[in-house]
């Protein structure tokens, strides 16, 4: 019998180089073109491995060698290639002949960007080896201070997810939102509103530990390796002075200003290229109503990416066989759509505090449709950070909605 070690990771290993075959064959049929043509030849074929890539993970079935996370960290994966290949193929072929086009699998240079395609020769300023020095140990500093942080908030989170008994037995938030909103109980609010600030969290963080690996690492060399810092450096700083993952979104005043610049923008690169733009310009003659369909299109693909990850994660046939679970993401995101739309026209002029107050009381009814198919797959029985202390569980009992689970 092997090794349970080994099976784990040979398991894995299975699992994401399978994921990993269209994005390699995609790199080889594009590995000679770095610049935009005015008629590239295979079109074609390449969505064709774009089509492969989506299609890997739902395959899996959520089962063979890997866990809940796993699925979901390889379906996460594929939307970021899938939408990396589909703007190098728009790149290729809509930009100035001759104009450089990075490669698709250099996705996350695109965060927060508008445009296209961008340049790929532009030389990056030149900082001397005193200030690079300086930098690696104030990003170091900075990394400290935000894990030492997480390592306060993020185990009272976890814990409220470990230790506090779910409504999931009770009837379904969609049945509940669209037959008896007024009779939506204030301690359902109340446990997805804190579970969904839990989950998210997870995101949160995530900027916090690659900071402290750029720190660490910068660190190392600023004291080991002066003259290898100039290679790395270049790289903490586009990371460092990239827009925050999420910009206050307790600030927002409105459902338009949350989605639109406080929370976060990973994929607002590949929304603005690949679904707003093409669908605006569909409507030359009547702007506002490209622009409002636009928006529509753009929440619906996030609805839909939402729920691909989903059925990688649970396995396509429970995802459409169990309630609770297929299409909540989808409709959460088009309420989002129509909100974000609505807002944006300034039909009323209300004071900030009101207008936070009715952002806010919209995102606390219809956060539970995104959350709950999460809880309904177990997500918030394993949503911990390996390593992190469980110092606060004994105390959250009396703040649980539906009181602590068995032996709590």
């Amino acid at each position: 019998m092997m090794n349970p070690a080994i099976t784990f990771v040979l398991d894995r290993i299975a699992l994401y180089s399978t994921c990993a075959v269209p994005s390699v064959l995609f790199y080889v049929l594009t590995r000679n073109d770095t610049v935009a043509q005015k008629q590239p030849g295979n079109d074609l074929l390449l969505c064709s491995v774009i089509a492969l890539e989506l299609a890997l993970p739902i395959l899996f079935d959520g089962k063979g060698g890997g866990s809940e996370i796993d699925f979901a960290c390889n379906a996460t994966l594929a939307i970021f290639l899938s939408f990396g290949m589909a703007h190098f193929i728009l790149d290729r072929r809509l930009g100035p002949p001759g104009t450089p086009i990075e490669p698709f699998y250099n996705v996350l240079s695109r965060w927060n960007k508008r445009n296209s395609v961008r340049a790929t020769n532009t030389r990056p300023k030149e900082y001397e080896l005193a200030t690079m020095r300086r930098n690696a140990f104030v990003w170091l500093g900075k990394g400290i201070f935000y894990f030492m942080i997480s390592l306060v908030v993020m185990p009272a989170f976890d814990g409220f997810l470990r230790v506090c008994n779910d409504p999931l037995d009770k009837v379904p938030y969609m049945t509940l939102l669209l037959n008896e909103p007024q009779h939506i109980p204030a301690r359902t609010l109340q446990y997805y509103a804190i579970a969904g600030i839990a989950l998210i969290s997870h995101v949160a963080v995530f900027p916090t530990f690659v900071l402290l690996w750029y720190g660490v690492e910068l660190a190392t060399r600023a004291i080991l390796f002066p003259n290898s810092l100039k290679e790395r450096h270049s790289a903490a700083h586009d990371f460092v002075h990239q827009p925050p993952l999420f910009d206050q979104p307790w600030l927002a005043t409105s459902v338009h200003e949350l989605w639109s610049r406080r929370w976060h923008q990973i994929f607002r690169w590949a929304f603005q290229g690949l679904v707003y733009d093409p669908v605006r310009a569909m409507f030359p003659t009547n702007k506002k109503l490209g622009r409002v369909l636009g928006t529509l299109a753009v929440f619906a693909v996030s609805g839909g990416m939402h729920d691909y990850i989903l059925m990688a994660m649970f396995g396509y046939h429970d995802y459409a066989s169990r309630p609770g679970i297929g299409g909540y993401q989808t409709l959460f995101f088009l309420l989002q759509g129509a909100a974000t739309v609505i807002s944006a026209q300034g039909f009323v002029s209300v004071p900030k505090w009101i207008g936070s107050l009715l952002t806010w009381s919209f995102i606390l009814y219809s956060m539970p449709l995104f959350i709950e198919p999460y809880l309904r797959i177990g997500l918030h029985n394993e949503a911990e950070i390996p390593g992190y202390p469980r110092m606060w569980d004994s105390y959250l009992p009396p703040i649980c909605p539906y009181g602590p689970k068995l032996g709590m």
